[in-house]
């Protein structure tokens, strides 16, 4: 910016003072003054002085005007006055100087740095090209290469179109069917709570309630859906591995008997979906999926019973759930051979294998109950099964009338509990 625009700058005479003023520009050493006193003297300084002022006036115009030509700003135009004014003093000390005027650009000029982005632009885009023509060679030639070395597997990298459609076709049946079975349970789980809260938040008596034997119907339609979809028609059937103590290996009490390894199999033929599935979802749910381990610590007259411990990997924290209502069907009561749950609630905690008929015993209004049974798992599957809980019989360290074994050392240990597979098991 000039400092000087807007304003005019004092003239500096003649006969005057030069103080400041360079000597090459006309100023004046003081040590001289009285050698150039006389008037012949001082004429030739002053015409000395106008000639160099003039030059440099021209000086300067000549770089304005260059300036202006090849670099169109008038941003630089005022910064090459102030450049002016700062290396030729003299000419703006004695020449009266007036604001300097931008000077627009030249039409043509930018014409011509258009002209020029555009070429550079054209040659990037023409660079790019070029480049890519060279990878795309590259991977050609490489392709090229695998495919001479027998490389190239042309049924993996061209699958044929039916196949993919048949596995896409079963993928999305596969999708659909989880989705209808997480659909069903979920409605199941979801009226299953609002049974759970009737009888334990407001101490409805669910066996005697309008309102809910009518959510326990809609519950039970859910789950027999849900376990329809998992495990088709027919039964279900589930694999108990057991461990037996020590004692039950000797045959007649006869030490020098074989001990064996003392391993074990019983399996349960789960209850007809049909008539408890509520009670058939809570053994696959709550105790075969998070299933730890377990013993049976009990070998009373008309029971075998066993305590269950859960992985609590998976069933989280906390104790084992309890039945939102005590379901029960008189088309599967508790006959002998039968197994059921243990305690009143039920919970996942404990089961027995009924050695008696215990339809009395464990059917409705038993046990302290009006209204109340026990809810029922299903029964033993086969003779080989039966074979097994007859020798658990045999049991030793049971105390008083409840059965309940002392030493652990005595307990028949529960191994694993697994769901069987479709055929896996032969069908009745």
């Amino acid at each position: 910016m000039n400092p000087y625009a807007g304003q005019r700058p004092a003239r500096s005479t003649i006969s005057g003072s030069n103080d400041g003023l360079p000597p090459v520009f006309g100023g004046f050493d003081k040590t001289k003054a009285g050698r150039n006193s006389s008037a012949g003297s001082g004429g030739i300084s002053s015409l000395m002085k106008g000639i160099l002022c003039m030059g440099g006036l021209m000086v300067a115009v000549m770089m304005l005007l260059f300036y202006s030509v090849h670099v169109p700003s008038p941003k630089l135009t005022s910064n090459v006055a102030s450049a002016i004014a700062n290396v030729a003093p003299v000419a703006v000390a004695t020449v009266e100087m007036r604001p300097f005027i931008s000077v627009p650009p030249d039409p043509s000029i930018s014409q011509l740095h258009k002209e020029a982005a555009h070429t550079e632009a054209k040659v990037a885009i023409k660079a790019h090209i070029q480049a890519k023509a060279q990878a795309q060679a590259t991977a050609d030639a490489d392709a090229e290469a695998a495919s001479s070395r027998g490389a190239v597997d042309l049924r993996s990298s061209n699958p044929d179109p039916d196949e993919s459609a048949t596995d896409t076709n079963a993928e999305a049946n596969a999708n659909k069917a989880e989705s209808n079975e997480t659909s069903e349970e979920s409605k199941a789980v979801e009226i299953i709570e609002r049974i759970r809260e009737l009888k334990y938040t407001k101490k409805v008596v669910i066996e005697s309630s309008d309102e809910a034997q009518a959510l326990v119907a809609q519950a039970q339609q859910h789950l027999r859906a849900h376990l329809h979809q998992l495990y088709g028609d027919g039964p279900i059937y589930v694999q108990m591995a057991m461990t037996l103590p020590a004692h039950l290996l000797k045959h007649d009490g006869d030490p020098a008997a074989p001990a064996g390894n003392g391993k074990r199999i019983i399996t349960i033929k789960m209850a007809p979906i049909e008539h408890v599935p509520y009670s058939v979802y809570f053994f696959l749910r709550e105790i075969v999926r998070t299933f730890d381990s377990g013993d049976f610590h009990r070998k009373a007259g008309h029971v075998l019973q066993a305590m269950l411990r859960r992985d609590r990997a998976i069933s989280g924290p906390g104790n084992a759930p309890r039945f939102a209502w005590q379901e029960y069907s008189p088309q599967y009561p508790h006959k002998q051979w039968t197994m059921g749950y243990a305690g009143r609630p039920s919970s996942a905690s404990a089961m027995y294998i009924s050695r008696l008929d215990n339809t009395q015993n464990h059917g409705p209004a038993s046990q302290g109950s009006k209204t109340e049974a026990d809810c029922i798992i299903g029964e033993l599957a086969d003779a080989a099964s039966i074979a097994v809980a007859k020798e658990m019989g045999r049991q030793e360290g049971g105390s008083g009338g409840n059965g309940f074994v002392k030493d652990n050392a005595n307990y028949i240990h529960i191994d694993s509990l697994r769901v069987l597979a479709a055929g896996e098991y032969p069908q009745e």
